[in-house]
């Protein structure tokens, strides 16, 4: 059953979900060089560029 859903956009490459909830995404070419965190209801939290 979904509750809720949201866009992290296109071309993802990885994807990790932790305890808390937390999704992270590196993107291939949206993003190639960062890794941006989103909380579980679809908010931008974080963004790791160059790391």
């Amino acid at each position: 059953m979904t509750t809720s859903s949201f866009s992290v956009g296109d071309a993802i490459e990885h994807l990790l979900v932790d305890e808390a909830g937390q999704i992270r995404v590196g993107h291939f070419d949206e993003n190639p060089i960062g890794i941006h965190r989103w909380s579980s209801t679809g908010r931008h939290s974080w963004t790791a560029v160059g790391r």
